[in-house]
């Protein structure tokens, strides 16, 4: 009987060593395959919005990455992938540009918005509305972004995205729109104004000496206790950097990135060229 036992076992053990071997070959053999649809899907959708390109150089800088479309070796577009946080949890988005980071096309790549409310963020209705925009355009809902009847959450979200998305491929080519020299900044105290989540926050922001020395948060409608830790930290971790552009706070990104475009907006008129 032990004898038994112990032949038996022998052979599941074989049966299931084969099973393995060959579950993990048809594995790798689909993976392949699947990656390269993948691959092929992503090309294709970088076409769709950089139109006119023929081939995609990949380019990272700063822990980002973004696409340069090119045509007979020639710049024609960019192309920029950013996720954000929506009603149903992630939205991701693709978004692409002419040379002069005007976008062409966005497209939503995935999202788990509420069927019929936050999914009609796919609709070419809305997302046509980003066409035309430019890292300098507000690219807020309430301003030059509709919202969806019922889906406020997922509409500013998309928007939120697209706009840090366009901001950071613009500082990442060049742009000058995060780059002050704090040096060259009279003594004295400058207000400005950004968008956060529920409506615009005000800020004013105290120089002296060259360095900032405090930024206060003096008007905003944001949601209380959740955009706390922003109001309270931004303003705190920007004195302590010396820097407009800080870490975001997890759970208050909108408000953390509200509170930072107020600042850049205080003190726009020293910002480098």
């Amino acid at each position: 009987m032990a004898k038994d036992i112990i032949k038996y076992g022998i052979i599941l053990g074989i049966v299931c060593a084969v099973a393995g071997v060959g579950l993990a070959t048809v594995y790798a053999q689909t993976k392949v395959v699947i990656d390269i649809r993948k691959e092929a899907d992503f090309q294709n959708m970088l076409s769709q919005v950089v139109p006119g390109a023929d081939s995609f150089d990949k380019v990272e800088a700063d822990g980002k990455q973004y696409y340069v479309g090119l045509a007979d070796q020639k710049t024609v577009g960019y192309a920029v992938q950013v996720s954000t946080g929506g009603y149903g949890g992630a939205i991701e988005i693709m978004i692409g540009t002419d040379p002069s980071l005007k976008v062409n096309k966005i497209v939503i790549m995935s999202q788990r918005e509420t069927p019929g409310l936050g999914s009609k963020i796919q609709s070419p209705e809305f997302t046509s509305l980003f066409t035309g925009k430019t890292p300098q355009d507000p690219i807020a809902v309430g301003q030059d972004i509709e919202v969806i009847t019922g889906a406020t959450i997922s509409s500013r979200a998309v928007a939120g995205g697209v706009k840090k998305a366009l901001s950071d491929l613009e500082a990442a080519l060049g742009g000058a729109s995060k780059s002050v020299d704090l040096s060259s900044v009279p003594d004295g105290t400058y207000v400005g104004t950004g968008q956060g989540f529920n409506a615009k926050i005000s800020v004013s922001v105290e120089m002296k000496a060259g360095r900032i020395e405090k930024v206060s948060v003096t008007q905003h409608s944001e949601s209380e206790g959740v955009s706390d830790p922003a109001i309270e930290g931004v303003p705190r971790a920007i004195v302590e950097k010396q820097a407009i552009f800080v870490d975001e706070v997890s759970g208050a990104t909108w408000s953390s990135r509200g509170i930072m475009e107020a600042v850049q907006d205080a003190l726009k008129e020293f910002i480098k060229d």
